[in-house]
Order: structure tokens, then C-alpha cells, then sequence
């Protein structure tokens, strides 16, 4: 059972849901509470874990280097879309 779970990319899957679930919590808590990081930050920490876990899908898939690649080009930039927002926050 374990064993169908990565190899049909459902471990990943599972893996973006709960990811979903949990930006869509940080967020409401936010506005909630009004504190926490901002919405830029939590969206650009999702997006980086969201390409990595496209990139593990489309590795246990077999969907070819190019996904795997579009998938890390994806987590990479919105890394560096967060990096920016720390470096802007600790300048100003």
C-alpha cells in the first residue's frame, strides 16, 4: 500500500493538499489576529514547497526532466520572491 502511494504520486498529492490547507489557515489566522507574516510571505513559502512537491510528483510519475525541472524553476523563484521580501523588511 505504502508503495502505491509514491509510486502513483498520490504521497505528493496528499502532501499539496495538506500544504493547501495549511496556507489557507496561516492566511485566516492573519487577517484574524492581525499579526504573523504577511500575505506575500506565506504565499511565496507556499509556492516554493508547492514546486518541490510538483517536482517529487513528477519524479515518482516518470513525467520526464523537464516537469521535474519546471517544478524546481517554480520553488526557486518564489524562494527568491521571499528572500526579497525578507532582505526589503530588515532594509527598511
Amino acid at each position: 500500500m505504502l508503495d502505491s502511494l509514491f509510486a502513483g504520486g498520490r504521497m505528493a498529492d496528499l502532501a499539496l493538499a495538506a500544504l493547501l490547507l495549511e496556507t489557507l489557515v496561516s492566511l485566516w489566522l492573519g487577517r484574524r489576529l492581525g499579526r504573523g507574516p504577511g500575505v506575500a510571505a506565506i504565499l511565496f513559502n507556499a509556492g516554493a514547497g508547492a514546486g518541490l512537491l510538483l517536482a517529487l510528483r513528477a519524479a515518482l510519475t516518470g513525467a520526464g526532466p523537464a516537469m521535474v525541472a519546471g517544478g524546481l524553476i517554480l520553488a526557486l523563484a518564489a524562494h527568491l520572491g521571499e528572500v526579497v521580501l525578507r532582505w526589503r523588511r530588515r532594509d527598511g
